[in-house]
């Protein structure tokens, strides 16, 4: 697979972002020709961390007239949405975004030269399901912003399988890794820690199925090089873990003793006990699995955190 870039356009939306600077890098890497869409004005403060420099194009994706133009001068042969949305409050942005910029994408980079869509969903579209979720659920999405995101992969579903456009969307589980937002959970239970200051947790028994960084760009990969008709995968561990097992395992490989405060941080409509993946056809399909369990992803992402210490 690592000539399977070399030398191609390849489109990143959403470029500036954790998984997107990420990918941008695994593929310069792989010899691609890396085209970053970010929007006007925004921070990539990543692309410098990272150590990579892509063809940056500021693009509104909305803007059905700008994408035409800027995609016919491209000509992607790959293109990986990665756009992500945290403004959860701004309703017509986060239902924008998930939906008319998709269309915009897909129906301006189709075409004989495009090899792969892929799009990078979010297991926010389960919403309300008992866990493991399976590709074959019927969602049941309970926020605005997994609503959008569920739209936006029934969107590129049908576009993909009526005009026979080849896509694959990718529902990524808690991932985490170098440059994971600092107010997440995993950065911050590594700097509380670290400085011995106590972790704000929801009540006991809130449960992720965190996935590292490496292994989310490497399914990305393999997606585009093996893309149908719409199909969805999971991108997960396939394991369920709890916050508290997140936190002592990071408390552990510092050799710390970790101060934690159940219940101080409200749970939201998302947080479940029961939020897993099933990740066999992603397995039987891609030939993907996580490489890394959490001890090893977590030790990585502290040493990644001491070494970038600013």
């Amino acid at each position: 697979m690592n000539d399977t870039f070399s030398q191609k356009a390849v489109l990143v939306t959403g470029a500036n972002g954790f998984v997107g600077a990420h990918l941008v890098k695994t593929l310069e890497k792989q010899g691609a020709q890396v085209f970053a869409q970010v929007r006007q004005g925004s921070d990539t403060y990543r692309f410098d961390r990272l150590n990579t420099n892509p063809t940056r194009i500021e693009m509104d994706l909305c803007d059905a007239t700008t994408v035409q133009q800027q995609l016919q001068a491209i000509r992607p042969h790959y293109v990986f949405n990665t756009v992500v949305n945290r403004n959860y409050d701004d309703v017509t942005t986060t239902i924008r975004l998930n939906t008319l910029a998709l269309v915009n994408l897909l129906e301006s980079a189709q075409g004989p030269k495009l090899k792969a869509f892929v799009h990078c969903g979010s297991s926010t579209e389960y919403g309300n399901l008992p866990g493991p979720f399976h590709e074959t659920d019927l969602p049941a999405p309970c926020t605005l912003y997994g609503g959008a995101k569920l739209a936006g992969s029934q969107l590129l579903q049908s576009l993909s399988r009526s005009q026979k456009i080849p896509v694959a969307i990718l529902r990524l589980f808690h991932i985490y890794g170098p440059l994971e937002s600092d107010n997440r959970l995993i950065p911050t239970a590594i700097r509380n820690i670290s400085d011995d200051k106590p972790v704000k947790l929801t009540d006991r028994g809130c449960t992720h199925d965190p996935v590292h960084i490496d292994d989310v760009v490497n399914a990305c990969l393999l997606a585009a090089h093996s893309c149908n008709y719409g199909d969805i995968f999971n991108i997960a561990n396939g394991c369920k873990t709890s916050n508290e097992d997140i936190v002592n395992t990071i408390a552990s490989i510092l050799g710390k003793k970790p101060s934690i405060q159940s219940g101080a941080f409200p749970r939201r409509e998302w947080d479940r006990d029961d939020w897993f993946a099933n990740v066999d056809k992603a397995r039987h399909v891609l030939g993907w699995t996580a490489t890394m369990d959490l001890q090893q992803g977590l030790s990585k992402t502290i040493d990644w955190m001491k070494s970038h210490a600013t």
